[in-house]
This record gives C-alpha cells, structure tokens and sequence, in this order.
C-alpha cells in the first residue's frame, strides 16, 4: 500500500511541472497559442459563443449543433436571447462542477482540498473550462457513473452513462462495462430512454427533433472532413489518427501524395469502434489493476477511457479528460502489488501535463509534439499494465 504523503509527493512534482510547462510555453509557443492558448488570444470560450451563433441561425448553417443534445437546444431556442444563454451557462457549467462535488469530497478526505483540487481540475478540464466545452459536463457524468456503482446505485450509473450518450455518442463504449445481469435488471429504464429518444426524432418529417437528426448526420459529415481527414484538427490531436498523421507528415514531403494516404487509411475511420470493442473484451481479463475490484468494475472503466482516447480519431487536449478519469481512479484506489506505482503514476500526470511549447511545422500544417508524445505514453500505459497482467497470470 502506497503512504498517503508519497501519493503527495507525486502530485507536488505534478505541480511543479504544470507550472513549468505554463512558463515555457509563454516563452516558446509561437505567438497565435501564447501561454497555452487559454488566457489569451481568440478563441476564450470559443464553443459557447459558437454554439450561440448557431442556435440564432437555426436551422440554418446548423452544423455546429452537434456538439450538444436537442433537449437544450430546445430550451435555448426556447429561453430567448437573454435567459437562453444563461441556462446555456448553468447546464454547461454549474452543474457540471456540482457533478464532481461527490468525486471532490471522496479526494478531500484522502489528500485535503489543494491536492483535491489539482486532481479534480487538470488540464484537459481547465481547457474545457475555458472552451466552455460539453466535454466538461460529459466528464463530471462519467465520474457520477463511476462513483454511482461502485456505490451500489447501478440505477443512477446507468443513468449518468444515458445522459454522457446522449451529448456525445462516444460514450457508448462505457455501457462495455456493465455486465449483462445488470442490463438486464434495469431493462425498463434503458427501455424507456431509447423510447423517449426514438420518439423525439421520429415525431415528424419536420419537426425540431428530426431535423436536429438530420444535422448531427451532416455535422458527422462536416467534422470528418474538416478536423479528421482535413487538417484542422491535426494541432492538438493525441489519439493513433492523430500519431498517424504525424508520422505521415514527418516522411511525406508532397501534399498530393499525403492526401492520397490519408483516404486511403480513412477507412480506419469506419472501423476503429470495433477495433476499440476488440481491444476491450481482448484485454479486460487481464487488465486487473486494483485491489478489492469487485467485478472489475474500476480496471474496465480505466480501460475503456484509455482505449477511447487512443482508439478515437480525434482526442483533442481537453478530451483528455479521460486520463483525468483514468487519475481519478488511480488516486482512490489501491493498485495490485504486481504493479510498480512510479511508472503508472509516472505516465498519467506526465500526460496530463501540457507540452505545448514543443512545435514543429511542416509547410503550413502545424503540430505540437504533445500529441504524438501523448500517444505514446498512453500506448506505453496500456501495454505496461496489460503485459505486467499476463506474467502474473502465467506465475
């Protein structure tokens, strides 16, 4: 078992380089991102004056519209041009924060409110933050889902995991989790929801909820296009399309031959939820991390955030809120004695920590080699546990 105040000592480091990579980034980073991007510059709450934009369009040039669940788009539309955004505002982010209130409370008494708060709000959560992005929400409902079953409240879990669906549909992988005993249990509450969901698009050819329907298809459409095969998400991209990328880029000189590359390696795109589901049920049995693990249940959902986050075409900074997840549960658990604590403690907070004053452009595509550095601690994080896993097993 690992002292409390070694635990401390780990986050005082963590501190310590987060502080570090803050100046070196103000001094380094080219001018367009000074000190990360996020005190500064445009772009300050970018997705909160994006989605408002859009919403007074509506429904037209609606693809923005995505990014949030057609429930409160509706009470935006319907709040008016001054209550609208403030309920914006709440939802997005009051009740996000009151979300993690039960995972802050749990810290608190371990490593008191300083400590608490630097595991809580990381990185990735203090640029969602600024962003004013529906990953911070989706955050603090996966941590509820997290803290709900191991709880006991199953109801309340899947509950929370609905709703994470529901905003953005990646989160689908965490229903992986739960076993088929306890699905089946709460069947008439997943009933209902996918009820409820099915009759909010198919109440009409033209209603609000079929048409939000048809823009989440063209949003889908759009995005790919611009952010996953384009290059405008190539910045900030930490997962294996993104690592892909930017190897292509380091080796292919001409722009025609990239793009060929880069469609014909699209069809991973089609492809990578199954990879991902694959890589789950290939793993699972072997991924035990911590002690007193009923079920699995915190080693599963360590899994699934690290496999989302290396599998999905796009994991920007802040939806590295899953290796938040991922800390979160390493902090409130104690792991197996199979495990060395430095070396995952190690890789999760130096993933955590910025490094976006490492730059490197090629022609006028630029990246920042914290995503590809990212990539690979986080590769590096999976086989780590999953092959220390197996030499146990094989003892």
């Amino acid at each position: 078992m690992i002292d409390i105040h070694k635990r401390k000592y780990y986050l005082r480091l963590y501190l310590y380089a987060l502080v570090f990579s803050c100046i070196s980034s103000f001094i380094f980073a080219p001018a367009s991102y000074p000190i990360l991007g996020y005190l500064v510059g445009a772009g300050r709450f970018d997705d909160w004056w994006n989605t408002l934009s859009f919403l007074q369009k509506y429904p037209l040039n609606s693809e923005y519209i995505c990014t949030i669940p057609w429930v409160f788009t509706f009470l935006l539309k319907g709040g008016g041009e001054i209550f609208g955004p403030f309920l914006f505002y709440i939802i997005f982010v009051g009740i996000a924060i009151a979300l993690l209130i039960p995972a802050y409370i749990r810290l608190s008494s371990s490593y008191g409110w300083f400590y608490s708060s630097i595991i809580i709000f990381s990185y990735p959560i203090l640029f969602s933050f600024w962003r004013v992005n529906s990953d911070l929400f989706i955050y603090g409902l996966i941590i509820s889902c997290y803290f709900c079953f191991v709880s006991k409240e199953i109801g309340k879990s899947l509950i929370y995991c609905g709703i994470a669906i529901m905003f953005k549909p990646y989160q689908i992988f965490y229903l992986l989790i739960f076993n088929l005993n306890q699905l089946f249990r709460y069947k008439l509450l997943i009933f209902t929801g996918i009820m409820v969901g099915l009759g909010m698009i198919y109440l009409g050819d033209n209603n609000f909820f079929t048409s939000s329907w048809r823009n989440l298809a063209s949003c889908g459409s759009w995005y790919n296009k611009v952010y996953v095969i384009g290059d405008g998400g190539s910045l900030h991209n930490n997962s294996l399309w993104g690592f892909s990328k930017f190897i292509l880029f380091s080796v292919v000189d001409n722009v025609i031959d990239r793009n060929r590359i880069i469609n014909e390696l699209s069809l991973y795109l089609k492809w990578w939820p199954l990879i991902l589901i694959a890589v789950y049920f290939s793993s699972r049995e072997n991924f035990k991390i911590f002690i007193n693990d009923k079920n699995g249940f915190s080693s599963n959902i360590f899994l699934v955030s690290l496999l989302i986050a290396i599998f999905s075409p796009i994991t920007p900074d802040y939806r590295l809120f899953f290796i938040s997840i991922c800390t979160i549960i390493f902090f409130t658990n104690e792991i197996c004695d199979i495990y060395s604590y430095k070396v995952i403690i190690f890789l999760l907070l130096t993933i955590l920590v910025p490094k976006e004053f490492l730059w490197i452009k090629f022609g006028d595509v630029s990246f920042t080699l914290n995503g590809p550095l990212n990539f690979m601690l986080m590769a590096i994080l999976y086989f780590y546990i999953f092959f220390k896993s197996i030499k146990k097993r094989n003892i």
